[in-house]
């Protein structure tokens, strides 16, 4: 909480304080701590050194560190460290997942969308893989695509934000300015940027 709002003292005294330094989510916390402190050459070395076994099956931890090397100017890093610690993501859903917003966080779109498809023929009704793969595919300009995949994640979540927010974006795109106006109102744009998109 103290890195969110930026408390970087508090943050780093609070750090010290943790008795249990080889417990994977305190040397995810101090490699996140050490990017914000601007010590790079530190925090490069605190993520080189944790492995995947470290991560005890806490995949979202794998999307942590993989932003945290981009954070850092580091894709090719970040790729390295995926290929060395990952063998056989076929094998677990949740593992194939991270390894998917990975990539996309990357900006591997072809190789995020790849995985997107996989998880998606075994479970197609799943929200956040349609809005992963609509991510990936807004990112590579297939933008009637973006509004299909989004409208499967809808299917399931009919309030979902981000959907909606997609959906928009991809109108825009498109210069549908109708239906961009449409799927703004039914996101979760503040006023202020409402305003800017629908008046």
């Amino acid at each position: 909480l103290n890195i969110a709002e930026n408390k970087l003292p508090e943050a780093r005294e609070t750090l010290e304080s943790i008795q249990d330094r080889n417990n994977i989510y305190v040397k995810v916390v101090e490699a996140e701590l050490l990017t914000h402190e601007g010590k790079e050459e530190e925090a490069k070395s605190a993520l080189r050194n944790i492995k995947m076994e470290d991560l005890k099956g806490d995949f979202s931890l794998m999307v942590t560190i993989t932003f945290l090397f981009s954070h850092l100017g580091m894709p090719e890093e970040a790729i390295a460290w995926i290929n060395t610690n990952i063998y056989n993501p076929s094998e677990d859903e949740a593992l194939k997942a991270a390894l998917a917003e990975g990539y996309s966080i990357l900006g591997m779109n072809d190789e995020a969308s790849r995985l997107y498809n996989e998880l998606l023929d075994v479970d197609p009704y799943n929200t956040e893989y349609w809005i992963g793969l609509a991510n990936c595919l807004f990112s590579q300009g297939e933008y009637n695509k973006v509004i299909e995949a989004a409208d499967f994640a809808l299917i399931s979540d009919d309030n979902n934000n981000e959907a909606h927010s997609l959906k928009a974006n991809a109108f825009l795109q498109l210069n549908n300015y109708e239906k961009a106006r449409e799927e703004y109102k039914r996101s979760d744009l503040s006023p202020v940027y409402r305003h800017l998109f629908i008046g």
